[in-house]
């Protein structure tokens, strides 16, 4: 089942709104997720959030560095398709590393990105 009927579904069943997870659009761009967002608002369905799937707990900083990149790229579409909200993680401990440390990368990581948000 593709978004669309997912949304048209939800309607049918008289469930106001739904969060939709990162991984579930086919297309990453702001017209893509507004034209979801527009088909939403005409079956009175709420796309209040997109849920994401980042990690920045990962213990190379090239991979923090891609999680970084996604969630900013993730911002500026929730932005511009009037997507309040996105809900966010921190990633998972990883064997080898202090937890202490993670926080610091995860820390560092959401820093950077509420940046943007702001």
């Amino acid at each position: 089942m593709d978004l669309k009927n997912f949304i048209e579904t939800l309607s049918e069943m008289e469930i106001e709104g739904a969060e939709i997870l990162e991984s579930h659009f086919d297309e990453v761009t702001a017209y893509a997720v507004r034209n979801l967002v527009i088909h939403a608002q005409s079956v009175n369905v709420e796309i209040p959030a997109i849920a994401l799937e980042n990690d920045f707990a990962y213990t190379k900083p090239e991979k923090r560095a891609v999680e970084i990149r996604k969630m900013k790229n993730w911002i500026r579409i929730a932005s511009m398709a009037e997507v309040p909200y996105l809900r966010v993680f921190t990633g998972d401990q990883k064997p080898g590393v202090d937890y202490e440390t993670q926080v610091g990368w995860v820390t560092e990581a959401f820093q950077e990105c509420a940046k943007l948000a702001e």
